[in-house]
């Protein structure tokens, strides 16, 4: 079968299955202007694109080809160059006759041709003069008209032409244009001006506004001159030029053209013939313009450009841009990806930018905040302010950020979409012009209530902290526009789906590549067997069930590769969806056919919800993946539910488990260093000592052993505590918890406590935060508040003991000891307050501190402030260690999070996602590889997010949707204006003519519904039958009505919307009229086309609870959906007229294509009929059917033919019952008539209640006086009643005399005291009211009524008046205070008492005694240290706790301990000082034991001699007894002989053999250099090899300043004026540059001190000397002028001398030829000031600059060096745990610290460069280094696998330890390493490739077999013999040579070749050759002695009987087997491997 996949019947007849599929090739060309599709005629243009044609062979690139005319020459032609009209080197000029082709294909002969160097020539002269060439028609010049010529020679024939038209000459004017307009050349210079927005000759670009100003000049004397001619043939290339050269002022700023020339050349437009701008030529412009664009080459690749903006973006506002091209193909994917990613990230860029410049313009507006114009786009926060704390959401970490501090903001936060997750923040301190970026992590309403937000920090950046911000937010959602353009950037060439179509727009449509795999292209529909490529085999479409369309459209989705499916409102699209997906699913899926799930996309996920719960009615093997879903019916159905029940494989649980738990570790630890860090910064008590001891030197670390030491030694301050203990207090007292959790150790080391191994227990994938459990590390030992806590339980304490102290003693005491200690805590407390508040007071701290415990008490706080600090300073680093790795481990967890489900979801038929989720899982598609997928409502979806969202592996594309409705929605109405951005690529499709399907039968709307969009929007849309005659809507009298009002909108400033107060009453007193007519909540719909009137309608809709449930939409979320009677509120009304988005045609056709039954329609239709063609279609249209009018009628269901008018919302008051405004009058149940106001509703009056009064009565026949429908309940009339016991009295009809007690008073006499009382008739008992007049025993009176019949005797009475007795046990006879009946107690009257220990007490009650009551004063008994005791007075005397010096016995030292202490060894903490039984002297603790076996002095010992051949080593003196081999390496690295060897710097080694690896690698050279640097000074570094820059300070200076850079860097040139200056002559250059001026000779006029005159010259210093004064001193011979008369002086001023000018001057201009300093003849000190000879000292300075770039490096080269191994090393660091070998020991700590001692550094010093300007650099050599240490590392790092596979453990140790000894040298001298180290490394390197080489061979299975089957053939014994030399040569400890590794190469070939020869085979592979080949044997596979070897150990076999009858030779070693009369060869022998045979056959 041919390539092409298309299906047509005749291909059908032939169909057969494919064995292979191409797609075919993508159209590739440059897409250039189609000038036929420009012009409006276009036969004139045919003709000369066919003629084009017969000479090009390429005509669309037919000006390409001739765009670099420098570079490719026609015959006959040079090279010219318009600006200097010069001819190119090498080409001659060729002027002789040749054959030229004509346009009409005729080749004429030419005796002259005229030459590109003589047309140059012509240009150049005068009009008058060329008049006369142009005249000679045999010159061959007006040949050239003809010709089809370069652009070179157009440019030149335009400006001769312009040169003759600016002349006056009339008739050579004429004769020359006349020639211009009648031959080809009008075609040639159209189709080149078509072209020059394209053109890329730098010449001709920079000449292109000359050109088109000759252009001009030709064209005016075309219309002044030929008007006719101008009409017809001057038109179209005037076009033409307005065209290109709009497009070269839009994409080209490469070539400039006067806006003059634009202004006139749109001028002479108009003027010819009056052209008037049409829409047409509108349209020919943009199409020009956009085919422009697209062949515009990109500044970048778009894979370069970050998804965030940049400062760049929001600075300038013209990104690179190209038009998404709408009709038209693409060149190829890359331009197309392009041109799409960089209008999806404009799209969203763009909003911002304009909003963050508008902002900036705002800041200066000095207007009033109320005239100014309100910001768009973005919203702005000011004085935002980010928290210390953060947290990790959705396993991101982010910051707190305070947004409202001021508490400003009134918003409504529930209704507002502001901070939606995902949502993009920019932050800056200085109005944006820096920023960095964030976004909406979590959004919580309660927290931003509280005006705070949780944020994630992108690209590395990291908050201002205690910084006030200024805040943006997007209104633009970014998380859509992030994930589509990330997937952009992964989609290339090689994976880009349905590139045929896509980019290539194709009209043939392949079948899907799928049917080739199906066993037979056989489908059941609805039980009918059809064969797809056989239409004839079909159902026809009434048995489907399927009008015409739908049948068309059914079968192109199943057997093209790519459809297209168009839905009119109401055509069923989601029906024929669901159809096909059902095909699909029940042939591909229950048959098994297809094993890769279908794919269902929509871009909503309410659409997304509708489609996939149709689906649920055939399959229910589907998966909704995201979270957003809101059907109940899919909740079930979700990734994550179904995820959670689903058992996952091994492989895959363990692979997440384990990256979840490196993942939740990392959190912990950044969570638990975020947390100190917090903390710390509190400042909130006393740091953990563990804790503190990370910022505390390490030699106080013992001085510290617990926290308790710590408190104790900032808290004992005598002076304030006085006697008492402070801390001792707090650890007693039981209220203070110290240190309440003892795992602040592991602070920096948290544990994964996961057992790897539980196969059992699954990974549970639920997307949100990882469940991480977080316990508290301990930050503090004590904290203020616990102590203020403490203080606060003390004194509640204190108060509830003070009332019960009066008591007992026992109170009393336990009352003063919570006094005590409260007062004690208090005053702790407040000492604790006041030293917290000393962090920033300084207090000066000796430089040298040797015990703390002499520190004063500022002091010791003073330095614990200072480990503070450093402390804090440890975590920062560490948080963001952590963070990077994070970062590193979560993209690898989000990889395996995202194809975690693969397994799960290929078990499903259908996977549901919206656009967006596909983006965002695009990794997760890739792996889900869908052969079908299905866009629905595909119209209202970014073309980018389509494309997005398919894979590679997409076989079938199948999109639904309707591009006359919703348009894909974008941010910008520019780019979807000018740059087609919202075409969709449905639409697209459509528009390039690929095959579509079009419904066109409407089963939804009413016929006069469907009237709005047919034929207005839609050509041809049929009404199904079911659609007529419906009934109509009740209550109103018609079923589709516009409304029509003039009342204004107002605008919605936070949502920057629109409403309309009157429509939106209106809509809801109208909805409520319908509901009463009998209609349900669901069958009535209100729709806007904005949502600022949603939430208006929303909030009127809550008043009205017969509306609750109803739906109101805005329009564009209301795509597929439809309802009985719809309301649509347009809100568009104002004076402008403007009406917004009611012009998109799109929209329109929604919302009036959403009603099934009725539409009523309210906006302002004179707004929309100026504003819309469309609209005044419809308005038509509603008008004949008479369904327009600015009243409704509305009309009463029951009283027929009674209508009401309505426009406003009140006017529904009348009609608030949904009825007219009669009376009901219905007869009721009761007998009553109905009085309400006429209803439509319950017309059986089974709810309404009858108002009428009742006409019941009760049995007394009184009459009810409720309402008739109220209950009547019981009669309330009073009349008069008789009671039982003879009163009268009136009660209510209902009550009952019989039970209602009597109220009537009446006299009785009491029978028990005989007293007469009043009582209640009703009372039995009635109370005596007589006062009781019996007394007491106590003598007091009681004070009761009479109670004969309540305890009498008083036994029980209580008397309560004051006792008159003294107090119990007072001595000083206090009265009692309590009441009579009351015991008196002990008495409490507060007196003072002494006690028994002398102390004197106040306020002790009376009652207590002296000798119970406790002391709490301090005890002033001595203790017999003679210290205070500091117990309390009535305790026992504690052992003394106070530090004291003591010496220890045992050893002598001295140390401090406490008093009651005895000093013992163990408690020494210095240093041992004995002498082990070795003789050395111990090197441990004091406090430890000796242990002599330990001991690491070196001692030197003579053995016999090593194998490097010296017999001295210096070995520990533990091991000195031990017996070491005389070649290994423990000896041999001992060596202590000198190593003498000769380095390649030239100096002798001075390292041992050992240290120097028996010179296979030596120590640094350390001969110190000497040599003399060119600034004079001397190098002291060691060895001359690598002399770094020098160290020393610059000597250069002038009088304004001093260099301040090391010498070795070059100097900052001075930029200051030069001040060399004198009466004469004056320097007026910069002080840098080589002065202007000579030296003046004129004699200095200046007296000197002594009044004499001064010996120097003009204008100088003046030497101290005087020729008079100090005559012998000045007259002294040096250089032998000096006692001249008139000599002169110069002084200088670097060493002070005073030297005779002419003497110095020649000593100055000594050896010229050496570049050194200058030096003063008498001291050496270098000339650097002296101005008389600054010109040579400036020379001499750039030289010696010159020679330090060239000794150290150049600037930018050392620059761009530092900067790589930089980065390279900051890749190694962040990777060092997966590039170095994996046992992590205490080596590996070790090498790690190697690398974070140099690494480090760097990369610090990176960050400082790139927060500061910093002068820090690297010298060259040092660069140098560092990358040999990298190199050095990665490559050792490749060896890692390597390794990892050799099987011998000691083997992979010995290769092991190589390799990190080269390390470690390499780590160690990482920017010092000299050459001879290098060479050292690199040949041991190869040394260690060598043996790894070696060791993988001899672990391999294949040599391990050998040797174990113990192979004594010859070629396993020189193998073997082979390795073992090798071995020798590469485990040798003498110097690996290069000799020495050719060596070892050769044995390695040799090793490899034997190796390959080696015949060993595995065992199954054994049984699988003998099973093969027993078929062969006599006796089957049972027979034995078949298999041989050969002499040197090849398997072969005899078949048959076993015996050879023949000899051969063995193809591998070339010897004789075989044999003859079943004879074996000699040397053959039995291969018992091979079959367990011992003997051969026939082999006794």
């Amino acid at each position: 079968m041919s390539n092409k996949r298309h299906l047509d019947h005749d291909q059908i007849q032939n169909y057969h299955p494919r064995r292979s599929r191409i797609n075919p090739p993508v159209n590739t060309k440059n897409n250039l202007f189609d000038l036929e599709q420009q012009n409006p005629s276009g036969s004139g243009i045919k003709e000369e694109k066919n003629k084009i044609k017969q000479n090009s062979d390429n005509s669309q690139e037919y000006w390409r080809k001739n765009q670099n005319f420098e570079n490719r020459q026609l015959p006959g032609t040079s090279s010219f160059n318009p600006v200097n009209g010069q001819k190119k080197e090498g080409q001659k000029q060729i002027e002789q006759p040749d054959l030229i082709n004509d346009f009409n294909g005729n080749k004429y002969k030419n005796n002259y041709t005229f030459g590109f160097k003589r047309l140059e020539e012509l240009c150049n002269k005068e009009p008058s003069e060329i008049v006369f060439v142009i005249s000679n028609k045999n010159n061959g010049f007006i040949d050239l008209f003809k010709q089809n010529k370069e652009p070179d020679w157009i440019f030149l024939l335009i400006k001769v032409s312009a040169k003759v038209c600016s002349s006056e000459l009339m008739q050579s004017k004429i004769s020359l244009l006349r020639e211009l307009t009648c031959n080809q050349f009008f075609s040639h210079i159209k189709t080149y001006i078509a072209s020059t927005p394209t053109e890329k000759n730098k010449i001709r670009c920079y000449n292109m506004n000359k050109f088109y100003e000759d252009c001009l000049v030709v064209f005016q004397s075309i219309i002044l001159l030929l008007p006719k001619t101008a009409e017809e043939k001057l038109k179209e290339i005037i076009i033409t030029s307005n065209i290109a050269i709009a497009g070269i002022k839009t994409f080209c700023n490469h070539i400039k053209i006067n806006e003059t020339t634009i202004t006139k050349m749109n001028e002479l437009l108009q003027k010819l013939n009056e052209t008037k701008v049409t829409d047409e030529l509108k349209l020919r412009e943009k199409s020009m313009i956009d085919n422009i664009a697209q062949i515009m080459t990109p500044p970048e690749n778009f894979r370069e450009l970050t998804v965030y903006p940049t400062a760049d973006d929001l600075e300038y506002g013209e990104p690179f841009l190209r038009p998404n091209i709408s009709k038209g193909t693409y060149q190829n994917v890359e331009h197309y990806l392009d041109v799409q990613f960089r209008l999806l990230r404009e799209d969203f860029i763009a909003p911002l930018r304009e909003g963050i410049q508008f902002y900036k313009e705002s800041i200066n507006d000095q207007r009033q905040p109320q005239c100014r114009k309100k910001i768009n786009n973005i919203r702005i926060y000011r004085d935002v302010k980010f928290q210390k704390k953060g947290e990790f959401v959705h396993d991101k970490y982010g910051y707190w950020v305070n947004f409202d501090i001021k508490k400003k903001l009134k918003i409504n936060w529930e209704m507002v979409k502001r901070f939606m997750y995902g949502s993009f923040l920019l932050f800056s301190v200085d109005n944006f012009k820096t920023f960095f970026l964030g976004i909406v992590l979590n959004r919580k309403i309660e927290h931003l209530k509280q005006g705070k937000l949780i944020v994630e920090l992108l690209e590395g950046a990291k908050p201002l902290l205690n910084t006030s911000l200024t805040m943006v937010e997007s209104e633009t959602y970014f998380e859509p526009y992030k994930c589509s353009m990330e997937a952009l950037k992964n989609i290339n060439s090689h994976n880009f789906p349905m590139e045929k179509y896509i980019i290539s727009a194709s009209k043939i449509i392949n079948y899907p590549y799928y049917i080739d795999t199906l066993p037979a292209p056989v489908y059941s529909i609805n039980n009918f067997q059809i064969y797809l490529p056989n239409l004839n085999t079909w159902p026809n479409k009434e048995y489907l069930e399927l009008d015409e369309m739908q049948y068309r459209a059914f079968k192109a989705a199943l057997l093209q590769e790519f459809t297209v499916i168009q839905g009119p409102p109401g055509t069923g699209k989601t029906f024929i969806g669901l159809k096909i997906m059902k095909t699909l699913i029940s042939n591909l899926y229950n048959n098994q056919c297809l094993s890769k799930p279908i794919l269902v996309v929509c871009y909503t996920n309410h659409a997304l919800d509708q489609f996939m719960e149709g689906i649920l009615r055939f399959t229910n093997k589907v998966i909704r993946i995201g979270s957003q879903s809101k059907s109940k019916i899919l909740e079930k159905y979700s990734l994550r539910n179904i995820a959670r029940m689903y058992k996952r494989s091994i492989t895959t649980n363990r692979g997440l488990r384990n990256v979840q738990e490196q993942v939740k570790k990392i959190m912990k630890n950044i969570n638990c260093f975020k947390t100190v860090s917090e903390f710390i910064e509190y400042n909130a008590g006393i740091l953990e000592l563990s804790l503190l001891k990370n910022g505390m030197p390490k030699k106080y670390h013992n001085f510290f052993k617990t926290s308790f030491n710590l408190l104790s030694w900032l808290f004992h301050d005598n002076s304030y505590f006085s006697n008492v203990d402070p801390v001792a207090f707090i650890v007693k007292n039981s209220h203070v918890a110290l240190n309440k959790v003892y795992n602040s150790e592991k602070l920096l080391k948290v544990d994964n406590e996961v057992d790897a191994d539980d196969e059992d227990e699954q990974y549970e994938p639920d997307n949100l935060d990882l469940n991480i459990c977080f316990k508290g590390v301990v930050v503090y030992t004590v904290i203020l508040d616990d102590i203020k806590y403490a203080c606060k339980e003390l004194l509640e304490m204190k108060i509830r003991l003070e009332n019960l102290s009066n008591l007992n003693v026992n109170d009393y005491n336990a009352f003063e000891e919570a006094k005590y200690n409260f007062d004690m805590m208090e005053k702790f407390h407040d000492y604790f307050e006041n030293k917290l508040n000393t962090l920033d007071v300084h207090t000066e701290l000796p430089e040298t501190i040797n015990d703390l415990n002499l520190l004063s008490m500022d002091q010791r706080w003073s330095l614990y402030y200072c480990w503070v600090q450093e402390t804090k300073e440890m975590i920062d680093p560490k948080i963001m260690k952590y963070e990077e790795l994070y970062a590193q481990v979560y993209k690898q967890y989000s990889e395996l999070q995202e194809l975690e489900n693969i397994e799960l979801l290929n078990k499903m038929h259908v996977i549901a996602i919206t656009t967006t989720g596909a983006a965002k899982h695009r990794i997760m598609l890739e792996g889900l590889e869908s052969p079908i997928v299905v866009v629905e409502e595909a119209a209202e979806v970014l073309e980018t997010h389509i494309v997005s969202a398919l894979t590679r592996h997409c076989q079938h594309l199948i999109l639904i949707g309707d591009h006359k409705q919703l348009r894909p929605t974008n941010s910008v109405h520019k780019l979807a204006k000018d740059f087609n951005f919202n075409t969709s690529l449905f639409e697209r499709m459509v528009n390039n003519a690929v095959p579509y399907y079009t419904l066109s039968e409407q089963h939804r709307m009413r016929p006069e519904i469907a009237s709005l969009i047919t034929p207005s929007i839609y050509n041809e849309l049929h009404n199904h039958v079911s659609v007529n005659n419906r009934e109509n809507i009740r209550g109103v009298t018609k079923n589709m009505f516009f409304l029509n009002h003039n009342v204004y909108e107002k605008e919605v400033e936070d949502i920057l919307s629109k409403n309309n107060d009157h429509e939106a009453r209106f809509l809801i007193m109208f909805a409520r009229h319908l509901i009463l007519q009998g209609y349900t909540t669901d069958q009535v719909t209100i729709l806007t086309t904005y949502s600022g009137q949603l939430f208006i309608l929303r909030s009127l809709r809550k008043k009205h609870s017969i509306l609750e449930g109803m739906k109101i939409k805005v329009v564009d979320n209301y795509q597929g959906e439809e309802s009985d009677i719809i309301l649509l509120s347009l809100v568009r009304s104002n004076e402008e007229g403007t009406i917004g988005f009611l012009k998109s045609e799109n929209r329109i056709c929604v919302a009036l294509s959403r009603a099934k039954y009725g539409l009523y329609i309210m906006g302002n239709m004179n707004n929309l009929y100026n504003s819309s063609n469309l609209w005044k279609k419809i308005k038509q249209t509603l008008v004949n059917q008479n369904s327009y009018g600015d009243e409704l009628d509305l009309e009463c269901a029951i009283h027929s033919g009674i209508t009401i008018k309505v426009s406003k919302s009140e006017d529904f008051n009348g009609i608030m019952e949904g009825g007219c405004t009669l009376l009901c009058k219905s007869l009721l149940v009761c007998g009553h008539y109905c009085t309400s106001i006429c209803h439509s509703y319950d017309r059986d009056h089974l709810k309404i209640k009858c108002r009428e009064p009742c006409n019941k009565f009760c049995d007394y026949n009184h009459p009810c006086t409720k309402t008739c429908f109220m209950d009547c309940g019981q009669c309330t009339v009073l009349m008069t009643k008789d009671l039982p016991c003879g009163h009268q009295i009136k009660l209510p009809c209902f009550v009952d005399i019989n039970t209602y007690p009597c109220e009537e008073m009446m006299e009785s006499v009491l029978e028990e005291c005989g007293h007469k009382v009043i009582k209640k008739c009703h009372d039995k008992n009635p109370n005596c009211s007589v006062k009781c007049c019996i007394r007491l025993d106590c003598g007091h009176a009681c004070e009761r009524n009479c109670h004969k019949n309540d305890d009498p005797n008083h036994e029980k009475y209580n008397c309560t008046k004051p006792c008159e007795d003294t107090n119990k046990e007072c001595s000083l006879r206090h009265k009692c205070q309590k009441m009579c009946y009351e015991d008196c107690a002990s008495c409490t009257v507060k007196v003072k008492k002494n006690l028994p220990c002398g102390h004197t007490k106040n306020d002790v009650p009376c009652g207590l005694k002296s000798n119970e009551i406790k002391c709490n004063l301090p005890c002033i008994r001595p203790l017999k240290c003679d210290h205070k005791c500091p117990a309390k007075c009535y305790e026992p005397c504690k052992p003394c706790e106070r530090l004291v010096k003591k010496v220890i016995p045992n050893c002598g030292h001295i140390i401090t301990i406490e008093c009651k202490t005895i000093p013992k060894r163990e408690h020494c903490t210095n240093q041992c000082e004995r002498i082990l039984t070795c003789g050395h002297l111990c090197k441990n603790l004091c406090a430890k034991k000796c242990t002599p076996k330990e001991c690491d002095e070196i001692i030197l010992q003579k053995i016999s001699i090593l194998a490097c051949g010296h017999d001295k080593v210096g070995v520990l003196c533990c091991d000195k007894d031990k017996e070491f081999k005389l070649n290994s390496q423990y000896l041999l690295d001992k060596c202590r002989e000198p190593c003498l060897q000769k380095l390649n710097c030239g100096d002798i080694c001075l390292g041992t053999c050992g240290e120097c690896k028996q010179g296979r690698l030596h120590i640094p050279c350390s001969e110190v250099c000497y040599k003399i640097n060119p600034c004079n000074h001397t190098c002291t570094f060691p060895c001359k090899e690598r002399c770094p820059p020098c160290n020393k300070k610059c000597m250069y200076s002038c009088v304004h300043s001093k260099c301040p850079r090391l010498c070795g860097n070059q100097c900052a040139p001075c930029m200051e004026k030069c001040e060399w200056e004198c009466p004469h002559l004056k320097c007026t250059k910069k002080c840098n540059e080589i002065c202007n001026r000579e030296p003046c000779y004129e004699p200095c006029t200046l007296k000197l001190k002594c009044g004499h005159e001064c010996i120097g010259f003009c204008g100088e210093p003046c030497p101290p000397l005087c020729r008079i004064c100090q005559k012998d001193e000045v007259n002294t011979i040096i250089f032998g002028n000096e006692d001249e008369p008139n000599a002169r002086f110069v002084y200088l001023e670097d060493c002070k001398h005073t030297i005779e000018s002419e003497a110095l001057s020649k000593w100055m201009d000594q050896n010229d030829k050496e570049i050194c300093l200058k030096q003063c003849p008498l001291c050496k000190n270098p000339i650097l000031r002296t101005k008389r000879f600054m010109n040579q000292v400036k020379i001499i300075v750039k030289d010696i600059s010159i020679i330090k770039t060239k000794q150290y490096g150049e600037l930018n080269t050392i620059k761009k060096g530092k900067e790589e191994i930089i980065l390279s090393l900051k890749d190694l660091d962040t990777n060092f745990v997966t590039n170095y070998f994996n046992d992590q020991n205490d080596e590996y700590n070790s090498m790690k610290h190697l690398w974070d001692t140099f690494c480090k550094p760097l990369l610090a010093s990176l960050k400082f460069v790139e927060k500061k300007r910093s002068n820090f650099s690297i010298p060259a050599k040092d660069i140098e280094s560092l990358r040999f240490v990298v190199d050095l590392f990665k490559t050792t790092s490749t060896f890692k696998k390597r390794i990892e596979g050799i099987i011998d453990l000691q083997k992979k140790q010995t290769i092991t330890n190589h390799f990190k000894w080269l390390l470690k040298v390499a780590f160690t001298y990482s920017r010092q390493l000299s050459n001879q180290q290098k060479y050292d490394i690199n040949m041991e390197f190869a040394r260690g490739a060598r043996i790894l080489h070696l060791f993988e061979i001899t672990s391999s299975t294949k040599f391990i077999m050998a040797y174990e089957h113990g192979m004594q053939n010859s070629c396993a014994t020189e193998l073997s013999k082979l390795i073992e030399n090798m071995e020798t040569l590469l485990m040798s400890c003498k110097i690996y040579t290069i000799d020495r590794d050719k060596e070892v190469e050769i044995i390695t070939k040799s090793i490899d070749k034997k190796f390959n020869g080696l015949a060993i085979i595995s065992e199954e592979e054994r049984k699988m050759i003998h099973n093969a080949m027993s078929t062969s044997f006599l006796e089957g596979h049972r027979s034995q002695g078949h298999w041989c070897k050969c002499p040197n150990g090849h398997i072969y076999v005899v078949t048959e009987c076993g015996g050879p009858l023949e000899e051969a030779i063995c193809p591998e070693c070339k010897v004789q087997i075989g044999g003859q009369n079943y004879r074996h060869a000699s040397g053959i022998t039995v291969a018992s491997e091979m079959d367990g045979a011992s003997h051969l056959m026939f082999q006794n």
